[in-house]
């Protein structure tokens, strides 16, 4: 009897998360994403947003029907919050924050993943908060976020 391999990709051939970068822009103006230079790094990131949307479903049924049927609605985004260790010497966190500090702000992320990957969306800011440490921990501010719409996700092109 022959063996047929039902999967051809081995976890060992995944790569972990470590190396991603995680970068932020400000919102030009409505309606426009920002230019690639506008994005600053957000160092001390613990934990990269959640890249998700998904769709509400709408009751498609009709008399005729034996069995319910939906079809796609309107997408949302999902709920997030980042992570990263407070450094008072980076402006560009500083920055980051003072926005989320404001209130009623937007903000862009994107996510350069160790693989080549691309993840890119609107967020708005829902608040921020530090949560309560122990003597040891290293301090860490946590930014709430809303995906605003879906994200783009753009895979690295094939050097071969």
């Amino acid at each position: 009897m022959s063996y047929t391999p039902i999967y051809t990709y081995k976890h060992q051939y995944s790569q972990l998360a470590a190396g991603s970068l995680t970068m932020w822009a400000e919102v030009p103006s409505e309606g426009v994403k920002p230019a690639a230079e506008a994005y600053k790094p957000l160092n001390g990131l613990i934990q990269t947003p959640q890249w998700s949307f998904s769709s509400a479903q709408d009751d498609d049924t009709v008399v005729a029907d034996v069995a319910k049927e939906y079809r796609p609605g309107i997408y949302e985004g999902a709920e997030s919050s980042i992570e990263f260790y407070e450094y008072l010497d980076d402006k560009d966190q500083a920055a980051f924050i003072a926005l989320a500090q404001a209130g009623g702000n937007y903000c862009y992320l994107k996510t350069q993943y160790s693989n080549g990957v691309v993840n890119e969306a609107k967020f708005a800011i829902l608040g921020t908060e530090e949560a309560a440490k122990g003597q040891e921990d290293k301090i860490s501010m946590t930014v709430n976020l809303k995906m605003s719409g879906k994200f783009t996700r753009t895979n690295p092109t094939s050097s071969s």
